[in-house]
Order: structure tokens, then C-alpha cells, then sequence
């Protein structure tokens, strides 16, 4: 990624601020050889807005609907102090972004 002196300066501040308030947060402006691109990630445990586990046997949420995730379940794993996730093949994951910039279904 070619980026002048000024913007590479501006993009990595306000990277380096992302990062602090949430430190799993990764970033790469990409090798010189191409070999990593660029990006930027972030778990999905601790940035989704809702994130429901239904274990097998049991029927997840009806896609299209709201579904409310319990607020103490919410408030640790949006804390990030579980440390990382394992997920189960066993289970269901039904999980929401919500974002006032994007509308998918209006795209």
C-alpha cells in the first residue's frame, strides 16, 4: 500500500487510538513483497452487537427477527478479558453487526 509520509502518519495515530480501546485489534499497511496485504481485523467475539450460542438440539433464532443477547453474557465477552474464543461445531452461532453507515439490504 503506497501512502504518503503525512497519511501513513494519520492512518497509523488513528490506528494506534483503535488499538487501545480494543487490543485485539490487528492492522498491516502490506509488505513490501506483497507476501501480507493490507488489512485490518478483529475478533468476532468481542465486536459483533449480538452474539447468541444455541447448542445442538435445540432451534436458533428466526433470521430477520431481533433477538436480545442476556446483558451479564454480553458485558464479558464484550470486556475481552475471557481471553479467545473456542468455538464448538456442535453449536449454532447466530451473531448481528449494526452499523448507521451501511445498510446491506438497501445496497
Amino acid at each position: 500500500m503506497k501512502l504518503g509520509l503525512v497519511t501513513m502518519g494519520l492512518c497509523r495515530a488513528m490506528l494506534s487510538f483503535a488499538q487501545r480501546l480494543n487490543r485485539n485489534m490487528h492492522y498491516s499497511f502490506g509488505s513490501k513483497d506483497n507476501s501480507e496485504l493490507p488489512h485490518i481485523s478483529f475478533p468476532l467475539v468481542t465486536n459483533v452487537d449480538t452474539l447468541l450460542v444455541t447448542p445442538q438440539g435445540e432451534a436458533p433464532p428466526p433470521l430477520g427477527q431481533r433477538f436480545v443477547e442476556d446483558p451479564v453474557l454480553k458485558k464479558e465477552r464484550m470486556s475481552g478479558k475471557a481471553g479467545p474464543a473456542s468455538f464448538s461445531l456442535d453449536c449454532t452461532y447466530t451473531f448481528s453487526f449494526h452499523s448507521m453507515y451501511l445498510s446491506l439490504p438497501a445496497w
